[in-house]
């Protein structure tokens, strides 16, 4: 139930703002409750075409909602296991577990060319549990650790960059490091409550000389500075990183901030939670 998403892409969402009217309100008002008359499902026929053509095929990519939760996941997997040893797996993942239904994800997964996961993750550990409400850091954790024991696994982290972690991109990086996986960004662009773009001007500064310092700065606690990951780690720092920065400098659009304290107001109503207990540098800019 992460604050980034919505009931158009989370079903656990989709369940809470049909029991929460003030809520639905904020995210009808904001665009991102979008009532369809249909949703579009994976249909078994999709499904058998594709196992049909799992001889010419070389990567499949698996996204969701989260696949790792979805039977018909792993019984397309299944299906297409003689045809595994040409085929690469691409995923999205929150990694929160590696089995369902008594099915081992890592058993069938060591039988494939490849698998690449990009895990979700989105913070670091003091603000997890705030961004990523109902997630378990510690078993994702572990789930990383279990998974790169596998000789053909590839994983990367990722964090879907909004105003939640905007301002801790850098402890979110070092984070990353520290799980030896590699460091991947993508952008909260919709809604624009959620913005990095309305982050205050004193906010913005501040935010980019310490990502400045984490990449052009001294990186002598990384240790050899020739090690391939270390290497690999400053690269996409740079790309990366650099490119969610940059985005959040490109326009000032702080006049939308109060937009930011609705929406969160009416997301810490239904938590009962308070953002301010996670984010003090928010404090001085909260009541403007």
């Amino acid at each position: 139930m992460c604050r980034h998403c919505s009931p158009t892409y989370s079903s656990v969402w989709e369940q809470m703002v049909k029991k929460d009217q003030e809520l639905m309100d904020q995210m009808v008002k904001f665009g991102t409750y979008r009532i369809y008359d249909n949703h579009i499902n994976l249909t078994q026929e999709i499904i058998d075409e594709v196992v049909e053509l799992s001889p010419n095929l070389q990567e499949i990519m698996i996204t969701g909602g989260e696949p790792l939760y979805h039977a018909k996941h792993y019984d397309f997997l299944e299906r297409v296991m003689p045809e595994s040893d040409h085929i690469t797996l691409q995923y999205n993942s929150n990694f929160s577990t590696l089995e369902y239904k008594g099915k081992s994800i890592l058993d069938l997964w060591r039988k494939f060319h490849k698998v690449s996961v990009r895990v979700s993750i989105d913070a670091e550990p003091s603000i997890y549990d705030y961004v990523r409400v109902r997630g378990n850091l510690p078993e994702a954790e572990e789930n990383i650790r279990r998974a790169l024991e596998l000789p053909n696994m590839d994983i990367s982290a990722t964090c879907t960059t909004s105003l939640l972690n905007i301002t801790r991109i850098v402890d979110v990086a070092k984070y990353y490091y520290s799980l030896g996986v590699p460091f991947h960004t993508s952008l909260v662009q919709f809604p624009r409550a959620l913005n990095p773009k309305l982050l205050p001007q004193e906010l913005k500064d501040k935010v980019t000389a310490e990502w400045q310092e984490l990449t052009q700065g001294d990186k002598t606690w990384m240790g050899d500075p020739d090690l391939h990951f270390n290497k690999v780690t400053v690269h996409r720092w740079k790309m990366f990183g650099d490119n969610v920065v940059n985005y959040m400098n490109g326009e000032d659009w702080h006049e939308y901030w109060p937009e930011f304290i609705a929406y969160t107001a009416a997301q810490d109503r239904h938590h009962n939670t308070n953002i301010l207990d996670y984010y003090p540098e928010f404090k001085p800019y909260w009541n403007i």
